[in-house]
């Protein structure tokens, strides 16, 4: 059994909090907001969860010295039971509401979203963190979980390509789910949230996955060319793994409306 800290009377009503309480006892990790604050919480039953949200803590707290395109934490607390964050509810919006969207809205400037997110690959690597490439491995299993959606031609080139995946890849720091319901967008600011899945990866993770998701992925591998060798194996990474999810979770309206469009993305990079 868990009790919530005293301190949240600093940020929210007594009637949210008694929200917050009974919304952990029946789940694992919550998120909930009011006019002024976001409190992401974690009960630590769920050990994958527990590892996510100190791990987002830790970068949180990190990338305060490096980075401005982050909402600083106000409070975050840890015990035997719990772990939590309080930051500033921000007041922009999302450039998507979920992560099928695949629409940004015109007025938006990817260029300059594209331009803020190079700025994380130069943030200076964690000395406690190391370097794992595993594209490979993953790849190979990602073509074997989905490899009856595969066309025999795709099959037969992604695992010609598999043999030249190169060892030399740059990696750099990485926020790893850049989606953009993660990409909170004004005229004036742009504000990156949701870093439980930094880590180290190749150059054009980021920039890649991003696009992916910023509208039909197809269209986009085309419009910013990411079949070039630079990017090719982030788009054809990132195309697999979305089908990996999309079978392993098996919702119905999700798998029939998006495992072809990621199988013609696999197609146009391919250049099939």
């Amino acid at each position: 059994m868990f009790s919530l800290p005293l301190h949240l009377n600093n940020f929210f009503t007594y009637k949210e909090i008694n929200f917050i309480g009974n919304e952990l006892k029946n789940k694992n990790r919550i998120t909930f907001y009011n006019d002024q604050f976001f409190i992401k919480a974690s009960r630590h039953e769920d050990l994958e969860s527990f590892k996510l949200m100190k791990h987002e803590i830790f970068v949180y707290n990190y990338l305060k010295n490096h980075l401005k395109i982050i909402p600083p934490i106000l409070w975050f607390y840890e015990d035997s039971s719990l772990s939590m964050f309080i930051m500033a509810n921000l007041k922009d919006f999302p450039l998507a509401t979920k992560r099928d969207a695949y629409c940004l809205n015109q007025s938006v400037n990817v260029n300059l979203i594209i331009e803020k997110i190079k700025t994380i690959s130069h943030i200076p690597i964690p000395t406690t963190w190391n370097v794992t490439d595993n594209r490979q491995e993953k790849i190979e299993r990602y073509i074997f979980n989905v490899q009856s959606f595969l066309q025999i031609p795709i099959k037969q080139k992604l695992t010609a390509l598999l043999k030249t995946i190169p060892a030399n890849s740059t990696f750099v720091f990485s926020h790893g789910d850049l989606l953009p319901m993660n990409i909170f967008y004004s005229k004036n600011d742009i504000t990156f949230i949701d870093w439980e899945w930094a880590g180290i990866r190749s150059k054009y993770y980021d920039k890649t996955l991003f696009l992916l998701f910023s509208n039909d992925p197809s269209q986009v591998i085309t419009r910013y060319s990411l079949m070039k060798e630079t990017m090719i194996w982030d788009t054809l990474f990132l195309s697999l793994r979305e089908l990996n999810n999309l079978n392993r979770v098996k919702h119905l309206p999700l798998f029939n409306k998006n495992i072809p469009k990621w199988i013609k993305a696999l197609s146009v990079t391919l250049e099939l």
